[in-house]
């Protein structure tokens, strides 16, 4: 909390005399001016680069890939010894202890777990033709949400994606967050469904800026 110090009663801000009136008045204008010249050079810049100022580009889903995933790995690490030595070795101030003592019931994951999911991506729902494999890697906090790290290889690149999965619900949506070859710097979004209970469709939106 701030620090509050005492105040007289009789205590008033000193008022400027004339000649700081004066003085800030002159050193305002320049500032101004300065300033409105700095504007027009940032303005003439971005015409001649072929932008025009308080117009933002627009962004467009560039294209469309579905692909359908089915599980064919699920590695999980169970964290419980890591968790038993920090009731012993706490880091955190002592009015946590109340926290820890709140323990998940069930069968977890629990927080700080990790699992490891391995797919392969094929092109239609009848996989009738394998167009790629897929990895993912979650991070668990509480309540069956993680952080989780996705890698999909498919037309010979690599797809990043990454965001918060909610392991309570059927459906998740990650950002795509770059990759390799044909799909450097990309971005977007893929978004999961469940097809039956062994196979989930996957939406890529990948963006681009329209001119």
């Amino acid at each position: 909390m701030p620090q509050e110090f005492p105040r007289s009663r009789d205590y008033a801000p000193p008022m400027p005399t004339h000649a700081h009136a004066v003085e800030s008045t002159g050193s305002r204008a320049s500032s101004v001016a300065l300033f409105a010249l700095g504007a027009a050079v940032a303005a003439t810049m971005l015409i001649a680069a072929g932008v025009t100022p308080g117009v933002a580009k627009a962004v467009t889903i560039k294209k469309t890939i579905t692909v359908y995933s089915v599980a064919t790995l699920a590695q999980f690490i169970n964290h419980q010894d890591d968790r038993q030595r920090a009731l012993g070795n706490n880091p955190f101030p002592t009015d946590t202890k109340a926290a820890l003592n709140k323990k998940e019931t069930g069968n977890g994951p629990f927080a700080g777990d990790d699992t490891l999911y391995s797919f392969n991506l094929f092109n239609d729902v009848q996989k009738t033709k394998q167009t790629g494999t897929a990895v993912y890697t979650c991070h668990y906090n509480f309540t069956r949400h993680a952080l989780c790290t996705a890698y999909f290889t498919m037309n010979g690149g690599v797809i990043l994606a990454a965001g918060p999965v909610d392991f309570n619900s059927t459906r998740f949506t990650l950002a795509l967050t770059g990759g390799t070859k044909t799909y450097v710097g990309q971005n977007g979004q893929v978004a999961m469904s469940p097809v039956n209970q062994n196979e989930q469709m996957l939406k890529f939106e990948l963006l681009g800026s329209a001119a």
